[in-house]
């Protein structure tokens, strides 16, 4: 499913699926023939190779500097879960570089343990960051002086990020936290009418089939996951108007 529906680049992403989400709905929807509307993945990010690691999610909805694999900036500091892992997999296979020193202190204690753990690397200075981390020293340099710049002089940096949505890297100790792409499910989901009846091309309802939940996703939203928990509303509403809509419909 992922390799027909997920897009490009979706390989060097984690895989994070609930149990049973194999597409086996959406293929059982398309041989009573329906048809599929939408595209995309839903997207988070996690410590990278660590699938016990959405503990860490004080890093995932902090405020961060995110720089690739050659020490540039590529996300903005308050960059949404979602669109920052969809930049992390078509721009550097999958992956981010998050950037913190002491003033995360929100995020301290989940700091030292990864780092303990070799999830992360820890440093007294950021020419020793950039070592440990594998990051052109250079050009890491040369990113931090312009993001306490920015802060500095109260202008939103190359990504827009407004100044108040940064954090300054200045005071040791220095981290880096090395954060990959994960990947919940696709977003194309069988094309429903009001009543959350599966429908063929056309528009005209494959009769006596209903879809909800995830199923639907493509008819809500396309491309970019718009929030952790969509899922649960999506469920019980949908689930409530397919129900409603087959005793309405069996009564006559």
């Amino acid at each position: 499913m992922l390799a027909r529906y997920g897009g490009d680049h979706w390989q060097n992403n984690m895989k994070w699926s609930a149990v049973g989400g194999t597409g086996d709905g959406h293929r059982m929807g398309l041989e009573a023939g329906g048809s599929l509307v939408g595209e995309g993945v839903m997207h988070i990010h996690a410590v990278a190779g660590r699938q016990d690691s959405f503990f860490d999610r004080m890093e995932m909805f902090a405020l961060q500097l995110v720089v690739d694999d050659n020490g540039m900036q590529m996300t903005a500091g308050d960059e949404h879960y979602s669109t920052a892992a969809l930049k992390m997999t078509t721009m550097n296979g999958g992956y981010g570089n998050f950037i913190f020193d002491a003033n995360a202190s929100f995020a301290t204690a989940e700091l030292e343990e990864m780092a303990a753990e070799g999830y992360a690397v820890k440093a007294d200075t950021l020419e020793e960051l950039a070592e440990k981390a594998g990051l052109p020293v250079e050009n890491l340099l040369l990113t931090v002086r312009q993001h306490n710049r920015h802060i500095e002089t109260g202008t939103p940096d190359a990504w827009t990020t407004a100044p108040g949505a940064m954090i300054p890297v200045t005071t040791a100790p220095f981290y880096c936290l090395k954060r990959q792409s994960v990947i919940m499910g696709t977003i194309a989901g069988l094309k429903i009418n009001n009543n959350m009846e599966v429908v063929r091309d056309n528009g005209e309802p494959v009769g006596n089939l209903y879809a909800t939940g995830e199923l639907i996703f493509g008819n809500l939203f396309n491309n970019v996951y718009p929030m952790s928990g969509t899922a649960i509303t999506t469920c019980i509403s949908t689930g409530q108007l397919a129900s409603d809509h087959a005793v309405e419909t069996m009564s006559k």
